[in-house]
């Protein structure tokens, strides 16, 4: 019978997760079915583990509901993970979750007298309470809520339980999200998924649910909350009601619990006289006679929900019995280690120190605002740096700061109340670009053959904390160097990364486009990776979509799911982006956007922008305006090549605003090359500064750095 049993269990699953495909608003199922497909004994233990709770099951149904048993407190930790404060759900919203998910699993809901009487003399009180901590891992206080500024929140899954996790023998751990991915392979939006207990790690236990379903306020307005109630009913060890179909016996099929009829299939309309099973009776049932079902209960799809019966109670109970993890979580040591206990007088916790900015790259001269977003308790006293920053220093909590300063600048915030003290800094919070372009003329070309100009010219967004763009030698187009993302193993799906251009001056570039190459190769047919470009006119405050392809769009090779490097020039294709749309622009910047679509590796290399025809009309030899050594300390040679005689030229230095610092040369000029020494930099402060190159009104510029 056993043998017979756990074949059965394991076959259901996956008939079960089939069946949901249409419209699958909870990922359990399929989390779980991705976990038994990475190993053979994973499979193995779940069967174990099903046939051992039935047994423990068996044991809690026959000690029968005596009413007196003793209230099991939950300790909780809840990680906001939020996209730049957008999905940072209030404190509130938080504590009315976690007031939903007490009352359905102790049967304090207001519903409750919507449960059908057939079913009233089965509905549980679970005894069962979710409490926030007030005593963290390090044995500090909380307020049991984490917030992680993540892009990971979008599309999320298992990547962002890394962000943030506290030990799962003491802590329930919920990651609240903007949105999950849709990893089930079916239609419908994933509303949250939980992990069963003793699959997989316990360092993944747990939670994920959107933001708008976790509790009835704030983002979740017009939710039921219901959700949570139902993953943490998985986290508890209970199926849905649907698992196993119909079967031939109530403790074989349905949710292998027998007071809660079995059901074929999801449903969603609550429709009250449905009844897809006729095995309600056969088994150790609760019922005489065949019933309808219950679509009242927690586990169903139903959006009628009111009830956990007295079964799933008992296999509740066998769940924390049988998972040493659970029966920590729950024990009153832990209640008291965690500050849930009754009896815990709140202490006054420290604050946390966070803040957000209302943009990271600008001009010099404007501003960026700041803004104090510090939790865990009130703020009474607080101090802003900011890096060269205009003021420097600052103890608002709101404070708008400019910048005329060239290059990434530290933000730094401490708050304090009477118990403590905690400071965030943030590295390269702002980023500042000159108004005057870093290159200037007819055309430019970047194969990233130079390491100093990639790491000095280029900028590198990595949000997730994982992959990333990078500069290689191992290959290119015609060359061994270009800039690639890995993105066959590492990153998550959603997940997006950025590099940003040096600015460019193409006012006289008539016809102006963008030229790259790029090599990309799906992982299968259905791979969606995202490729886009974008522009901007000042400085990154704002971008501009230009270009954007999925998938086979821009593919250069046939779909691999072995990591793709390409070896030959024919594995690259060329894409033209038109920028006719902003000519004349004096200060642009360019922006390759990679999002990954489980798609393959993805390479970059020899980015033009110029113009077609513009390169006879150029005083300038292509891309010949050199300064080296860069960046410089003492002095630097300029060289440059003149395609003819300029009857009047000017070689100045001229710093981030514009402004002249020296002229090096000025008179007329004859064609060819040339090379002037500046051999003094003693008076110059170290930074940005600018080669500007006048002939015949024709202006071109390059970046100069002093140290």
């Amino acid at each position: 019978m056993k043998k017979v049993l756990l074949s059965f269990i394991g076959l259901s699953l996956s008939l079960a997760i089939q069946a949901q495909n249409n419209t699958n608003w909870c990922g359990s199922d399929q989390h779980l079915q991705q976990h038994l497909n990475e190993n053979p004994s994973n499979q193995e233990m779940w069967d174990i583990q099903m046939e051992q709770l039935r047994q423990k099951q068996a044991y809690f149904e026959q000690l029968g509901n005596n009413g007196n048993e003793a209230l099991r407190i939950v300790p909780v930790v809840v990680h906001i993970i939020h996209d730049n404060w957008s999905g940072n759900i209030s404190d509130e919203q938080v504590e009315d979750a976690l007031r939903v998910m007490t009352e359905d699993f102790k049967r304090l809901n207001t519903d409750s007298n919507d449960t059908r009487a057939l079913f009233k003399p089965f509905a549980a009180n679970c005894e069962l309470e979710f409490r926030l901590a007030k005593i963290d891992p390090n044995g500090n206080c909380t307020k049991g809520i984490v917030r992680v500024n993540s892009v990971l929140t979008n599309s999320a899954y298992e990547n962002v339980k890394a962000l943030s996790y506290w030990n799962s023998s003491k802590y329930f751990n919920i990651w609240v999200v903007k949105t999950i991915a849709n990893f089930t392979g079916g239609g419908g939006t994933i509303l949250g998924y939980a992990q069963f207990p003793g699959q997989g790690s316990w360092n993944t236990y747990g939670v994920v649910c959107r933001n708008d379903q976790f509790g009835t306020i704030g983002t979740a307005t017009g939710a039921d909350g219901r959700t949570m109630s139902h993953e943490a009913g998985h986290c508890l060890g209970l199926l849905h009601t649907f698992q196993g179909n119909c079967g031939s016996n109530c403790s074989t099929s349905g949710d292998y619990v027998c007071d809660t009829p079995p059901t074929y299939d999801a449903t969603y309309a609550c429709n009250l006289s449905q009844n897809t099973c006729t095995n309600d009776a056969s088994g150790p049932s609760a019922y005489n006679t065949n019933v309808v079902d219950q679509i009242e209960n927690y586990m169903s799809y139903d959006a009628c929900q009111n009830m956990f019966s007295l079964g799933q109670k008992a296999r509740i109970n066998a769940a924390i019995a049988q998972f040493s993890q659970l029966t920590s979580l729950v024990s009153n040591s832990n209640n008291i280690a965690t500050g849930t206990n009754n009896g815990y007088v709140t202490q006054t916790c420290k604050p946390i120190a966070d803040f957000k900015q209302s943009i990271n790259m600008i001009c010099t001269g404007a501003s960026v605002v700041f803004s104090d977003m510090s939790y865990n308790a009130p703020v009474t006293t607080r101090n802003w740096t900011f890096t060269a920053g205009n003021p420097a220093s600052s103890t608002d909590s709101t404070k708008s700061v400019s910048y005329n300063t060239v290059g990434k600048h530290n933000v730094s915030l401490t708050v304090a109340n009477g118990v403590g003290n905690s400071t965030k800094t943030v590295n390269g919070a702002v980023i500042v670009s000159s108004t005057t372009a870093s290159y200037s003329g007819w055309g430019y070309q970047e194969g990233f053959e130079n390491a100093g100009t990639f790491s000095n010219d280029w900028i590198v967004v990595d949000p997730s904390g994982t992959r990333k763009w990078e500069r290689i030698t191992t290959t290119g187009y015609n060359s061994s160097s270009s800039i690639r993302i890995l993105n066959l193993t590492g990153n998550g799906e959603g997940e997006w990364d950025e590099i940003i251009s040096p600015s460019f001056n193409i006012s006289q570039v008539p016809s102006p486009e963008l030229k790259f190459k790029v090599a990309y190769a799906q992982k299968n047919s259905s791979s969606n990776d995202n490729l886009r470009v974008y522009y901007s006119t000042n400085c990154g405050q704002s971008w501009v979509l230009k270009y954007t392809k999925s998938g086979s769009q821009f593919s250069s090779v046939g779909p691999t799911a072995t990591n793709f490097v390409p070896n030959s020039p024919s594995q690259w294709k060329e894409e033209t982006v038109n920028l006719s749309g902003i000519s004349g622009n004096s200060n642009l910047r360019i922006k390759f956007y990679f999002k990954n679509g489980v798609g393959n590796n993805i390479y970059i290399d020899d980015i033009n922008i110029g113009g077609a025809n513009s390169i006879s009309e150029t005083l300038l030899e292509h891309n010949t305006l050199q300064v080296y050594p860069n960046p410089a300390t003492t002095g630097a040679t300029v060289s440059f090549t003149l395609l003819k005689e300029a009857s009047f030229a000017r070689l100045q230095i001229v710093d981030v605003l514009g402004k002249e610092i020296g002229t090096v040369f000025k008179g007329s000029i004859s064609q060819g090359k040339h090379t002037v020494e500046i051999n003094d930099f003693s008076h110059f402060t170290s930074g940005v500064y600018f080669i500007k190159l006048e002939a015949d009104g024709q202006v071109f510029t390059q970046k100069l750095i002093i140290e």
